[in-house]
């Protein structure tokens, strides 16, 4: 088995018992109700009465979800496996529903990191840094933390990274997948829309030198189709193609908070970009190269980017709510790191090797509590416990979610005082009521609570075991091969 192969394979098992068991996500929630609507009365309307507090009213009083269509699509498989197991089991069908979600974007993160190495494939990287990249993507950033979390952004940035590959590759076919692609993307995210006039002049940059029309048709075919019908799921369910559930809050922009939010979200250790994907920082010494060799892809690239980056500085809620790190950025973040490739395109270093080792075990680590912790343990501690006067006190969300870690290291109990957080508070903070505070926040720990059966937390160590079996197969199949010859040999 090769480096690269056992690469995909380790971070497989990271993943899968990384994540919850459960749904984290309120927005989910909705999604998930419309995937329930379209299995058992094959429509889009939603049973839910809380549900007309986080979208606008439809027609005829009717209440839709305004998350993207896409994801209620493609939780649809989830939802009817989930009915069947029900079924069969008697278990709760939103529970089951949960567990399977939760795994979710597992397949979406293998087509991101698989993509990445395409990218630098052709770009002509040597294979030796393969591994270490994937690594360094895989879980030496903020993209391991939303594999297992079930928000939509791992979703979006393979969608839009496969959308940018195929338009580098250039065929009629690749053209047709990338075009494929930013049509689910859309789907997943109307506001990605935002970024198609930089596809466009991409397009009419390449056709200017080639004059070729049938790349451009090739990508422009299934966007025009997908667009004419979110266009009518528009109208049918809003009264209007161009609403899509959100309303007035698509106008919610502060310009005048700029100033306070471009720094932390690139230098805070809360939200910072480069905290939460350090890898990013090589890619700034290969900018050039790329605009020198290819400024087309380069020049629609880097628009994104910054289209992304100030949007989402001058959105109301550019923190992104109750979520780790810089959530927003994170559909874009895989294209900051393309001209990662012009760095590495030189012959094998063994200093660029190091740096990559070095940026890999401070990511992985830095990532820790927030695949240990829920974060929302934490929002909820500083803004629901603690009054005002006392959450100014508080540390970082980084630095609570490392009190967090080490307590649940050293108790079981999730009762703490101010004083664990260095503030001065006379109250008990008992989250004892919360299931999903409790123990660390990997299904293992929340089956095992579920089904009251202690020894569900002991399958994490299988995980441990796999690993290390995949990082030794060589070693083990030469000492079972040498053993197997030695018994050949004295049977001879």
């Amino acid at each position: 088995m090769n480096v690269l192969k056992k690469t995909y394979l380790i971070i497989g098992i990271l993943y899968i018992f990384s994540a919850k068991g459960y749904l984290e996500v309120s927005d989910t929630f909705y999604s998930v109700q419309t995937a329930k609507s379209i299995v058992e009365r094959g429509e889009l309307k939603l049973n839910v009465p809380a549900a007309k507090m986080y979208t606008i009213q439809g027609r005829d009083g009717a209440v839709y979800s305004k998350y993207g269509i896409g994801l209620a699509v493609y939780y649809v498989p989830f939802v009817s496996i989930s009915k069947l197991i029900s079924t069969w089991s008697h278990l709760s069908e939103s529970a089951i529903t949960g567990f399977l979600i939760s795994f979710a974007n597992l397949p979406f993160m293998f087509l991101f990191v698989f993509t990445f190495v395409n990218i630098l494939k052709h770009f002509k990287v040597n294979s030796k840094y393969f591994p270490l990249m994937v690594f360094c993507l895989g879980i030496g950033s903020i993209y391991w933390r939303y594999t297992v979390y079930d928000f939509s952004e791992i979703q979006q940035a393979s969608l839009l990274l496969i959308c940018i590959y195929g338009m580098l590759i250039n065929t009629n076919k690749s053209a047709f997948t990338a075009g494929s692609a930013f049509s689910f993307l859309i789907l997943l995210k109307v506001f990605s829309i935002i970024y198609m006039p930089f596809i466009l002049l991409y397009f009419f940059l390449n056709y200017w030198k080639d004059k070729n029309l049938r790349i451009v048709f090739a990508f422009f075919i299934p966007l025009t189709f997908t667009l004419l019908i979110l266009l009518f799921l528009n109208y049918i369910r809003f009264g209007s193609p161009f609403e899509t559930g959100y309303g007035d809050e698509t106008r919610d922009f502060v310009l005048k908070q700029l100033p306070r939010t471009i720094p932390a979200l690139l230098f805070s250790i809360d939200k910072g970009l480069l905290f939460y994907c350090p890898i990013i920082i090589f890619a700034f010494w290969g900018w050039s190269e790329f605009f020198k060799h290819h400024f087309n892809i380069a020049i629609c690239i880097l628009l994104i980017i910054i289209v992304n980056f100030l949007t989402t500085a001058a959105w109301w809620s550019w923190y992104g709510g109750w979520s780790w790190g810089p959530r927003l950025l994170i559909p874009v973040m895989g294209l900051w790191c393309i001209p990662i490739s012009f760095w590495l395109k030189s012959e094998y270093s063994i200093v660029k090797r190091n740096i990559l080792v070095v940026i890999l075990v401070a990511g992985f680590v830095f990532q820790l509590p927030g695949i240990l912790v829920k974060d929302q343990e934490i929002h909820h501690i500083k803004e629901m416990v603690f009054n005002l006067k006392e959450e100014k006190l508080t540390p970082t969300d980084f630095q609570m979610s490392w009190f967090l870690l080490f307590h649940k290291l050293k108790s079981n109990k999730e009762i703490y005082h101010g004083a664990d957080f260095g503030v001065v508070s006379k109250g008990v903070i008992n989250l004892e009521e919360f299931d999903t505070y409790q123990g660390f926040n990997i299904w293992t720990e929340q089956l095992s609570k579920f089904f009251n059966k202690p020894k569900i937390r002991w399958f994490l160590f299988l995980g441990i075991i796999l690993i290390f079996i995949i990082i030794f197969s060589n070693k083990i199949r030469q000492i079972f091969g040498h053993e197997k010859n030695n018994l050949a040999n004295f049977n001879n």
